[in-house]
């Protein structure tokens, strides 16, 4: 009888372990790849000052049109981060994806061909947004203890997802 209980209780925390591991995996694969896009549509929006300045060919709409692809994968990744994330983590996706929107604007909303001052402002304006990006790439440990924080219920074992 003890042995049995054991074995169940042996089997209850070795699922427990698991669960955690794949929550942990499954956050830091998504905010790495939420990362990943962000650097990318982040280098469209400096296609799309050099187009509009003239440094480079290129056609606009098709710079808006790969970073609107990007921007639905982007999407898409923010959402599981917030399923899967603590609320740093949560708060440091929120303050990337407001950043990048804010490069977004400032580099592929316009057709207008840019000016040097707007090239000077865009400038200005990306190393602002670099700077407040800065800490959302580098968490702080806080993926490693996501898991046990994570705002979901358990669904497998019936009980908070923070115990």
């Amino acid at each position: 009888m003890a042995a049995a209980l054991f074995s169940g209780i042996s089997l209850y925390l070795s699922g427990k372990r698991e669960e955690r591991r794949w929550r942990r995996d499954a956050l830091l694969n998504t905010y790495q790849r939420f990362i990943e896009l962000s650097f990318e549509r982040s280098f469209k929006t400096v296609l799309g000052i050099r187009v509009r300045r003239g440094i480079e060919p290129g056609d606009l709409d098709d710079l808006r049109q790969e970073e609107s692809e990007l921007h639905l994968e982007y999407d898409s990744l923010f959402t599981r981060i917030r399923l899967l994330g603590n609320g740093d983590v949560v708060h440091a996706s929120e303050t990337l994806h407001t950043s990048d929107q804010e490069l977004v604007q400032l580099g592929l909303r316009s057709d207008a061909p840019t000016t040097d001052s707007d090239s000077d402002t865009f400038e200005m304006s990306a190393s602002e947004i670099a700077k407040r990006k800065r800490p959302c790439l580098t968490p702080q440990g806080q993926l490693s203890d996501s898991s046990r924080q994570a705002p979901i219920d358990d669904v497998f074992w019936g009980t908070s997802a923070t115990e």
